[in-house]
């Protein structure tokens, strides 16, 4: 989960929690503070009846005989005793029954929040481990592209990507694939794509190499690509920087690589020359093989540019 939704989520979260305490709060102050209230109205009431029809009996009793009047009156005040001892049992009983509703309700709302405390550990966890994760896996993109004719006759044209992994840990494996474009200047506008969909790349990557250190201040790893295929368009872009500058040449990529965590990732690149030059030597070198000299040309390489271009880097690809 991104840190954005991560906060929305816990602050969502807190803000139902607290909401559902304050209604369980708010249930039991209302219940207990009504019930108060009610019996004390029923107290006051019922004092007042007892009161009267105390006063009523024992009217009854001194207009009765002379010698049955003080057996009556305790008659009464026992009666009324015990209506008052009755009355003070009910109310501990609903008192009781009170104070066992507000408890119950207590037990609930701790239980609510101990099941959501322990809910925001384990999403503090998890997103602690996910934050620990994003921190030290892999990372890789293409830092910088080559371009080679191959030879003086421009037969064997590649170019050679270095892949920079500016993450923590190594990259277990990763592949490339490339898609050249050559283009009219004058055309550039509908020839070129714009988007990435546009470009068609290969369904199928090339290679798998194995183990990406990180790269820390150094180039990286580098990764040639063979372009033969195209090399009947590429030929053109030769005439784009010193007769008519009439081409242009891109080379689109994807290089998708998997991490320490067994999680596969996709960046693009882009990169690209006003024209090409043509071969040139960079150094000649002389080596010895079984007792022949054997004279080589180490080609100097064209350097291509970063273009400008919407592209993805560090994409994860096995998420659904």
């Amino acid at each position: 989960m991104p840190t954005s939704n991560w906060s929305s989520a816990r602050y969502a979260i807190t803000g139902f929690t607290v909401l559902i305490i304050l209604v369980f709060i708010t249930i039991g102050a209302h219940e207990f503070g009504f019930d108060s209230g009610k019996d004390e109205g029923e107290r006051i009431a019922n004092s007042d009846t007892y009161s009267r029809h105390t006063q009523q009996d024992i009217q009854k009793c001194l207009r009765g005989p002379e010698s049955e009047v003080q057996e009556c009156i305790e008659k009464v005040v026992e009666a009324t005793n015990e209506h008052k001892r009755a009355e003070g049992d009910l109310k501990a009983q609903k008192t009781m029954a009170r104070f066992t509703f507000v408890m119950g309700l207590t037990g609930v709302v701790g239980l609510f929040v101990g099941s959501f405390s322990m809910y925001l550990i384990w999403l503090t966890v998890r997103e602690t481990r996910r934050v620990g994760r994003d921190q030290s896996r892999a990372y890789l993109h293409v830092d910088e592209v080559e371009f080679y004719w191959g030879n003086e006759e421009l037969e064997f044209p590649k170019i050679r990507a270095y892949i920079k992994n500016s993450g923590n840990t190594p990259a277990k494996w990763y592949q490339i694939r490339v898609k050249p474009h050559v283009y009219k200047f004058e055309e550039a506008a509908t020839a070129h794509p714009s988007k990435w969909s546009e470009i068609g790349l290969d369904e199928e990557f090339r290679g798998r190499w194995n183990g990406i250190p990180p790269s820390g201040d150094g180039r990286g790893i580098s990764a040639a690509v063979e372009l033969a295929d195209e090399r009947v368009d590429i030929h053109k872009a030769l005439h784009g920087l010193y007769s008519a500058q009439d081409y242009g040449f891109t080379i689109f990529g994807e290089i998708q690589y998997c991490t320490f965590f067994d999680e596969v990732f996709t960046s693009q690149f882009c990169y690209g020359s006003h024209g090409l030059r043509p071969f040139k030597i960079k150094d000649t070198v002389v080596e010895e093989q079984s007792g022949i000299s054997i004279t080589r040309n180490l080609e100097e390489p064209i350097i291509l540019s970063r273009w400008s271009f919407d592209l993805e880097t560090y994409r994860r690809d096995d998420e659904s």
